[in-house]
């Protein structure tokens, strides 16, 4: 199989709830979303683990893998399970929550709970540690694991810059697992999915041994029946040092070091969002001396995809903060992980090649849906893509289709009504505010026998205009009745409603002359032979009188007989109307 085609095994979509609306691919920073038959799917080897796209699907058709049940059975293994949780926690609940947070996640089944800012003053300290001492290139930290995916797949050039120090997750499992034992089970908890795919790194192996969410663990909360309202308020088993709380935040990792962010300095750039962390490492490619701290997720953590509240954002950097302040902190002279392993590697073997397409080929794609030449298409965007070219391109490679044009495809529906309206039987016709006619097609002059030289005159010069009033008064909003057209003998079934928006008028007209003729011939068919029944019906009558004694049950029998006949020529009048107002509407659907 080829691998370039491989889903994620993170995010996936469910194909019942896809509707090819593209909206996650156009929210998709790196276009890893391949569209095949109108159904979105994410590639493993292009996809960043950036979780827009699920923050971005209108449909709820966009999911990330829930690890619920793999701890559960970590639970259930009777081994000593840690917990690590990152300090956005705080920053979705309310005061009395955290202080009962721990206890919670001790009912669940943690044997030792403890927050990962336990970590986040040494790699904060070796982070600018390393940045100062070596002046000869600018740096980018590497804490947020999907800026180095993006670094590894789509920025190559940049990865030497990476500084090479481990997420403050990492280096607290590694701890842990020293302080614990290597045999203590270590979770991290937080709003990050990423970290369930950085954790299979080769060289964190075996450090952390599952990532989850707040929203998978909210949801194991309400199965397991577990309240804080009904939790004693207790500590974590550890106590951050400093400032180290602030880590959810843009630039706390320079705050954390205690060294302040300048609002005017020129070599240390805090960034958060895709655009900004784009720019920043641009710059940091062609200049030296510059420290840039990304997050991701716009304002940072506290607003990433595994959050199962989305309450704003700013109330939720205050919740944080006052956590922060509140808080006691470890007040130690040295952080007891001062001789921890920080280390981390990058990879050079994840870079996405970008294709080279020849001119040739790029137009011959866009021939498919109009101008050939790019700089003349329109950019629209609604595919998904920025220009018609990146979208060329994307067919060309096989991750969109020609169909995703959306101007492309409305032109195409409005030729095929078009067509339809030239092709169909039925005649079309529309008015003006003053029932003066705009436009028909060619049943409509066919039927009524007229030019275009009608166009502009009153719809009245050519039938009763009854049905068109009262749209006009707002008797009805569609008016549906029969026509007769006395110039030539023909009847028509219209139907007529109103383009409010365009304060014009719309009428269908549909043939029925042939119809009602032949409807008026069965009936008088039925007529004579009721007649012609009911006197063969007399006659017999008569002649039984008069010889009953030899004809016995023969006369009874043909009464019977000529009855059902009686009963079949006549019918049952109702249902003869209504199968033949069914016949009359067939035509109407069109």
């Amino acid at each position: 199989m080829n691998e370039s085609l491989i889903q994620s095994e993170l995010v996936f979509t469910k194909d019942a709830k896809c509707r090819d609306c593209y909206r996650c691919l156009k929210a998709c920073p790196v276009k890893a979303i391949k569209i095949e038959n109108g159904q979105a799917y994410i590639l493993q080897n292009r996809c960043i683990d950036c979780n827009i796209c699920i923050q971005n699907c209108a449909q709820d058709a966009i999911s990330f893998k829930s690890d619920k049940a793999k701890l559960y059975e970590l639970l259930s293994s009777g081994k000593k399970i840690a917990v690590t949780v990152d300090a956005s926690y705080s920053s979705i609940c309310a005061d009395w929550e955290r202080e009962r947070f721990p206890s919670a996640l001790r009912r669940l089944g943690f044997s030792f709970v403890s927050e990962t800012s336990v970590a986040a003053n040494i790699v904060a300290k070796k982070t600018i540690e390393y940045w100062l001492s070596h002046p000869e290139k600018s740096h980018i930290s590497a804490i947020c694991p999907t800026v180095v995916n993006y670094v590894e797949k789509y920025k190559p050039e940049a990865i030497d810059n990476l500084i090479p120090v481990a997420s403050p997750y990492i280096v607290h499992g590694r701890w842990l697992k020293e302080k614990l034992g290597k045999d203590t089970l270590i979770v991290y908890v937080g709003s990050c999915v990423a970290k369930k795919m950085e954790i299979k790194r080769p060289t964190y192996s075996g450090v952390i041994d599952l990532a989850i969410t707040f929203a998978e663990l909210r949801e194991m909360f309400d199965e397991q029946n577990i309240l804080l309202q009904t939790c004693e308020e207790s500590n974590f088993d550890e106590t951050p040092v400093g400032k180290s709380r602030l880590l959810p935040l843009v630039g706390s990792l320079s705050e954390i070091a205690g060294k302040e962010l300048n609002f005017a300095s020129l070599n240390h750039i805090a960034v958060s969002g895709f655009q900004d962390i784009r720019n920043s490492i641009d710059l940091v490619t062609m200049s030296k001396g510059i420290l840039v701290e990304p997050l991701f997720c716009y304002k940072g953590c506290i607003n990433g995809p595994g959050m199962h509240i989305k309450n704003n954002i700013f109330d939720r950097r205050a919740e944080l903060i006052e956590y922060v302040t509140s808080k006691p902190t470890n007040n130690n002279t040295e952080d007891p992980l001062i001789k921890i392993n920080t280390d981390r590697t990058f990879s050079k073997d994840k870079i996405i090649p970008k294709p080279k397409y020849s001119t040739d080929e790029i137009r011959n794609v866009l021939s498919k849906t109009g101008d050939p030449d790019f700089k003349k298409r329109p950019n629209c965007f609604s595919c998904g893509y920025p220009t018609c070219k990146d979208k060329a391109i994307a067919v060309l490679e096989g991750m969109a289709e020609t169909e995703m044009c959306i101007p492309h495809m409305r032109r195409l529906a409005e030729k095929k009504a078009s067509l339809l309206l030239e092709t169909t039987p039925n005649g079309f016709v529309v008015l003006s505010e003053q029932f003066e006619i705009l436009s028909m097609n060619k049943a409509f002059k066919n039927l009524f026998l007229v030019s275009d030289s009608i166009i502009g005159k009153h719809i009245s010069s050519l039938i009763d205009p009854e049905g068109f009033y009262k749209l006009a008064t707002g008797e009805t909003n569609m008016y549906e009745g029969f026509v007769r057209y006395e110039k030539h003998n023909l009847v028509f079934h219209q139907l007529a409603y109103k383009l409010d928006k365009n304060k014009q008028y719309v009428g269908i007209f549909i043939n029925v002359t042939n119809s009602l003729a032949t409807r008026t011939k069965l009936d008088n068919l039925r007529s004579t032979t009721l007649e012609q029944a009911q006197e063969l019906l007399q006659h017999q009558i008569e002649m039984s009188q008069g010889i009953a004694k030899l004809l016995g049950e023969h006369a009874a029998q043909s009464e019977i007989l000529i009855n059902n006949i009686i009963k079949y020529t006549q019918g049952d009048t109702s249902n003869n109307n209504e199968t033949n107002q069914t016949d009359l509407s067939w035509d109407m659907n069109i």
